[in-house]
């Protein structure tokens, strides 16, 4: 893992040390001394660890890995506009079921 990006990747979520420890929720060990230590590559994180990290913080795992800057900032903005362009397929159904369900509901009073 490039320890830098854990660091970038919290701060751009706005999350203290200790607040990443605890949205992660790992019982028995002290998880903001390790995401410290992990952010100055100290120790490295098992791969589990950091699929959960990247989960938390809505990253993609190999973005963690990535030692060029700009290669990693280019996956980085790949991966959030494929997300938001999924927000927007899922909102967009969601509308699709609202309209239907409405007019089933107008055709089932005005036309029974």
């Amino acid at each position: 893992m490039v320890p830098k990006r854990l660091k970038e990747a919290r701060l751009h979520r706005g999350l203290k040390q200790v607040e990443l420890a605890e949205l992660l929720e790992l019982d028995g060990v002290d998880i903001r001394k390790m995401i410290s230590n992990y952010e100055t590559g100290r120790y490295t994180p098992s791969f589990k660890i950091v699929v959960a990290i990247a989960k938390k913080l809505n990253y993609p795992e190999c973005y963690f890995y990535i030692q060029d800057d700009i290669f990693a900032k280019k996956v980085l903005s790949l991966f959030l506009s494929n997300a938001a362009i999924e927000n927007l397929y899922h909102l967009e159904i969601q509308h699709i079921k609202d309209s239907v369900c409405s007019l089933s509901d107008f055709l089932k009073k005005n036309f029974p």
